[in-house]
């Protein structure tokens, strides 16, 4: 007969029937009496500690500052159609600077949705995009200097890092 060690080391039982499957109910008794798998109700605490911890959407006007790279001021801001499911929200800001440039920023559910839309979208000569995190953004720009350019979609990254 073939006795669980691990049974006996994390409770000592030394009855070695206990470890096997009991007969014709399907389940996996440990040493300890307790039914194996556990039940899902002990993954409800977990998860509510970390819906409690999550942050708070953050506003348009903060995703999207006025002044970026201290050149480009935000002429105008406003919601737009999420284009698919997994976006949760979208807005469009318009900046003025070393040129003009819109912007598109996509507020996804998850990450990974964000980095497959930088995988699927078509690229064009007047437009830049990028994820960062949660969010993908697309620059599209008229008659705007490059470096300036440059310095505002860096600006604009590191306004999405905070």
């Amino acid at each position: 007969m073939q006795e669980c060690v691990v049974d006996k080391l994390a409770c000592g039982a030394g009855n070695s029937g206990r470890s096997r499957l009991s007969a014709g109910s399907g389940r996996l008794k440990g040493g300890c009496g307790q039914d194996w798998p556990p039940s899902k109700a002990i993954w409800i605490f977990p998860a509510l500690v970390l819906s409690a911890c999550s942050q708070p959407a953050r506003s348009a006007a903060n995703l999207l500052p006025a002044s970026v790279g201290g050149v480009w001021q935000r002429k105008s801001l406003r919601d737009i159609a999420p284009p698919r499911p997994g976006v949760v929200r979208a807005f469009e800001a318009g900046y003025e600077g070393g040129g003009k440039v819109t912007v598109d920023l996509y507020e996804t559910k998850v990450s990974g949705t964000a980095f497959e839309m930088t995988q699927h979208w078509r690229a064009s000569g007047d437009s830049v995009f990028f994820d960062k995190g949660r969010y993908f953004v697309l620059v599209k720009w008229e008659q705007a200097d490059r470096q300036a350019l440059t310095a505002f979609v860096r600006g604009l990254q590191k306004q999405l890092e905070e």
